[in-house]
């Protein structure tokens, strides 16, 4: 939910944000590996019991990569906690990122600055669809977005992970030669992934 996250606080603070990148963006669960029984967590909602239930990771772990897909499995296996997230996540922060999702979502045309997407093709969470929609409604001239080609919803760790810092460089590079020279406390960058998203400010 990092990129949600990360919108969040952008739509917060936007004169403090000089530029906005989502990497693999979730603001819908209609990815090819989400299960078809995901509906039923409305019930667990709805009925106040999704305090006592769990949603339970399990493969391909956001990562098309076989050899990095075992290493998570084997991590999550003997620690309970991996790159790829925790072995299990309550359902009741299921329901509070969806308030979340769903909020951020209705407000991104409020967004001015830059911004950069990054998604996979076949990421199994969030559909490349669902993404391109979302960025062809943003109001903005100045957005970018980039789709990978080998990798599923972990992208920084998965095949196509060399190309991120390469892509975050030319667009932070691109902001600085851009920017008006203002005090360093007014700016900031934010930057995400879904899941383990970041917030530097």
């Amino acid at each position: 939910m990092g990129g949600v996250l990360a919108a969040a606080v952008a739509l917060q603070v936007p004169r403090r944000v000089a530029g906005l990148v989502l990497m693999s963006p979730s603001f819908d669960f209609d990815g090819w590996g989400v299960s078809p029984l995901r509906y039923l967590r409305h019930i667990g909602y709805w009925t106040g019991l999704d305090r006592f239930f769990f949603v339970a990771e399990q493969e391909p772990y956001g990562v098309k990569n076989e050899r990095i897909r075992e290493w998570i499995a084997r991590e999550l296996h003997e620690r309970n906690q991996s790159a790829a997230g925790p072995a299990r996540v309550p359902l009741r922060a299921l329901r509070e990122a969806e308030r979340m999702m769903k909020d951020v979502r209705a407000r991104l045309h409020e967004l001015t600055c830059p911004i950069l997407m990054i998604h996979a093709r076949e990421d199994e969470i969030t559909s490349l669809d669902s993404v391109v929609r979302l960025f062809d409604a943003l109001p903005q001239t100045d957005k970018e977005l980039v789709v990978l080609e080998n990798s599923y919803h972990m992208i920084t760790i998965d095949n196509d992970r060399q190309q991120i810092p390469m892509l975050l460089d030319r667009f932070c590079r691109r902001l600085s030669a851009d920017a008006v020279v203002v005090p360093q406390e007014n700016r900031a960058l934010v930057h995400s992934e879904d899941v383990r998203g970041t917030v530097s400010l």
